[in-house]
């Protein structure tokens, strides 16, 4: 083993599920892998022959690997049994016209609480870094894709471009629009909607230039495979594995962003994870109405976390009458997540102002953003419907 590939060496020694599940010896050439993660996915074929249609790609160097996973019990099924039977058999036949390797896992069944989509992610993505490890490859990209998602000609050349940039960072997200090709009138009309909430969210967060303020979907990042193992890889999240991974990154300043929209997920109805597009658009075909965070409610979360840093050599009678003149519900909530103790402790624990500033940042995560939008709607900011005009 190479010193190079140490890292990953010891993160499959750790975190690996599975112990290898493809012959490395197939990716000799291989520097990027495209995961796939497909649920009795009956859009996969589309997917990977809108791969093969990029352009200005090396195909020689692109390997694809696709996990057709199942739920516990779901073998009993027939229908089940059918539909896998059925896809193996087209995409053996498919693999070898294919400009690039595809290498297929199951069909796998996930079991046990965290069976879903981030396990299923945390296999696709443990098993490339053990051909990259093998093959002495840390800093090769592995790249995530769902299977109803078709991509532009230029994915892959953009992708490949960003990390060619000297200023990347080890992990991207990238930019999607949904299509709509094949629904009905009320899911385009529902798929729509979403979208806009997504585009929305983010869009308030850089408005009042909050630094975590990226798009986190599953379908839509890349990933460096070293940068991977030092963050623990994965997690086996059934949903949300997205958010919770990328946002690792974005807190250390390790997350960039390509903006143009690349990904084409399908906007379809669908029970599969707890939340997400398929969720969503199924809520609100079946009458929900969706809404939006509220503004001031990001605007005032975000103001905070920047002006607390004015505060690290104030004396307590200032600090005190700072957070007094915030609003009611937003001292309630900080008093809930111990701003107090964490403020105290950042600048008792840090030698100058910018190490103060770094911790607090931390402490102003999304995922605490998020807690506090959730505590926020039931507090005087309530959420702000999305009017079909503003889609």
């Amino acid at each position: 083993m190479i010193r190079d590939s140490m890292i990953l060496q010891r993160y499959l020694e750790k975190h690996a599920l599975h112990p290898s599940l493809l012959d490395p010896l197939l990716f000799s050439s291989i520097e990027t892998i495209v995961v796939i993660p497909a649920l009795m996915e009956d859009h996969l074929e589309s997917c990977l022959l809108s791969l093969a249609e990029n352009e200005d790609i090396d195909f020689s160097k692109l390997a694809v690997i696709c996990l057709l996973n199942y739920k516990e019990h779901y073998a009993e099924e027939r229908h089940v049994q059918k539909f896998y039977e059925s896809q193996l058999k087209a995409l053996t036949a498919l693999q070898s016209t294919l400009p690039y390797t595809l290498g297929i896992l199951g069909p796998m069944e996930l079991k046990g609480k965290n069976a879903g989509v981030g396990m299923a992610r945390k296999i696709l993505m443990d098993e490339a870094i053990r051909i990259f490890c093998y093959w002495n490859k840390s800093n090769a990209i592995i790249i995530n894709l769902d299977g109803d998602c078709l991509v532009s000609r230029h994915y892959l050349f953009k992708i490949k471009g960003y990390f060619n940039n000297a200023n990347a960072k080890p992990a991207v997200s990238i930019g999607f629009k949904h299509r709509f090709d094949g629904l009905s009138s009320a899911e385009k009309e529902a798929g729509k909607i979403y979208e806009f909430h997504l585009n929305d969210y983010v869009r308030k967060q850089k408005k009042y230039e909050y630094e975590f303020a990226f798009h986190t979907l599953g379908s839509c990042f890349a990933v460096q495979a070293e940068a991977y193992c030092r963050q623990g890889g994965m997690n086996q999240k059934q949903a949300g594995e997205d958010f919770y991974f990328l946002h690792k990154f974005s807190m250390l300043d390790l997350l960039g962003e390509i903006d143009e929209a690349l990904v084409y997920p399908l906007a379809r109805v669908s029970d599969r994870v707890p939340f997400g597009t398929g969720r969503a658009v199924s809520q609100i075909v079946n009458g929900k109405v969706w809404t939006s965070y509220n503004e001031e409610a990001i605007k005032v979360f975000v103001q905070l976390s920047q002006d607390i840093d004015s505060l690290y050599e104030a004396d307590d009678e200032r600090y005190a009458e700072f957070l007094s003149k915030l609003n009611i519900p937003l001292q309630k909530f900080l008093e809930n997540a111990q701003l107090d103790q964490v403020f105290n402790e950042n600048r008792r624990n840090t030698a100058d102002i910018l190490s103060f500033k770094k911790r607090m940042k931390r402490y102003f995560s999304p995922f605490l953003l998020m807690k506090w939008l959730h505590f926020a709607r039931e507090n005087g900011f309530p959420d702000e419907e999305i009017g079909l005009f503003m889609i």
